[in-house]
């Protein structure tokens, strides 16, 4: 972590009782007791990380953050790392923006791949949504972009020399299913077979909406660069490669023999291309930051009779069950 600023405000000695209530007050009352916090760079979440005495953490863009905003909940989403920190994010997430096409358009004429509205269409029927275009239009300048780059194909041969999914034992505590509120879980606790890896992992930012409004169509997983990333599902790859339209490196997989279809967005390398056959369980990518990221962490979309946001169901379920 690199510091570029500091800001602080006088210690009132409030500090041991701010941080009794922590665990029990919501934003608007843990406010009164932040008497002095600091901002530094993250190089790690590519944004300004404020820390209050209370030990909350506070995600930025640009680093201009007052009690105010964490009294106004003003964030968008929050989770709790593995030390127990709570992090509140003021910026909208990922979502991917590329154009909706139906399950029977990509049946008939093939899928368009990671296109916008400005780009070259392929004429076919489908029922695109201007509304999640534009949105992203208006919001992309508040978002963390990291634009670059970074496919590495990897395995490129399909099953043969593809790693598998570490066998997870069931925990013996029940979780219970996200409902879509803006109250962070930690990964689902049922998930033991191809999604069990998903157990180490915090979830940053479930399916629904954000705290601060606004539509998340996926799950977000916070997990280090390079993290291995396995397909949930036996099927075929209908795309990997570089999306403009929020994703970054991204995998879209059609689950065998249905209309369903699953983004895995924001990797660091591709190890599956176009038309390869997976099997659940295996190696597919590695996660990472690219396109419209937050910060380190996979986001996962599950979509019903065709790709786009306009086709997009909760997740939380299918992966329990995985």
């Amino acid at each position: 972590m690199k510091k570029l600023t500091t800001a602080t405000i006088a210690t009132l000695g409030l500090v041991t009782a701010g941080i009794a209530i922590q665990g029990e007050a919501d934003a608007a009352e843990q406010a009164q007791w932040i008497t002095s916090y600091n901002t530094t760079y993250s190089e790690m979440t590519h944004d300004y990380v404020t820390i209050d005495n209370l030990g909350n953490r506070h995600h930025t863009l640009d680093g201009n953050w007052d009690p105010s905003m964490f009294q106004n909940d003003a964030y968008y989403s929050q989770y709790v790392d593995e030390e127990g920190h709570t992090h509140y994010i003021y910026y909208l997430t990922d979502n991917d923006y590329s154009l909706n096409q139906s399950h029977e358009s990509i049946q008939a004429n093939g899928y368009q791949g990671y296109i916008g509205q400005s780009d070259y269409v392929t004429p076919y029927q489908s029922s695109y949504n201007s509304e999640n275009y534009n949105a992203y239009e208006n919001n992309t300048t508040h978002w963390s972009a990291n634009n670059t780059n970074q496919v590495g194909y990897g395995t490129q041969n399909g099953n043969n020399t593809a790693s598998q999914a570490p066998t997870v034992q069931a925990p013996t505590t029940n979780g219970s299913q996200n409902d879509g509120s803006a109250n962070i879980k930690p990964a689902s606790s049922k998930a033991t077979g191809s999604a069990g890896w998903l157990n180490k992992y915090p979830q940053w930012q479930p399916y629904g909406q954000y705290h601060g409004g606004g539509a998340h169509y996926g799950v977000d997983y916070g997990m280090p660069v390079g993290t291995p990333v396995y397909s949930f599902t036996d099927g075929r790859v209908i795309d990997s490669g570089w999306s403009n339209y929020g994703g970054g490196n991204q995998i879209t997989i059609q689950e065998a023999g249905t209309n369903n279809y699953q983004w895995y967005m924001h990797l660091s390398q591709l190890n599956v291309k176009k038309g390869d056959t997976v099997s659940e369980g295996q190696q597919i990518g590695l996660s990472g930051n690219t396109g419209n990221s937050t910060g380190p962490h996979l986001h996962f979309q599950r979509m019903q009779g065709g790709i786009g946001n306009q086709y997009a169901v909760n997740p939380t379920g299918y992966l329990a069950s995985k």
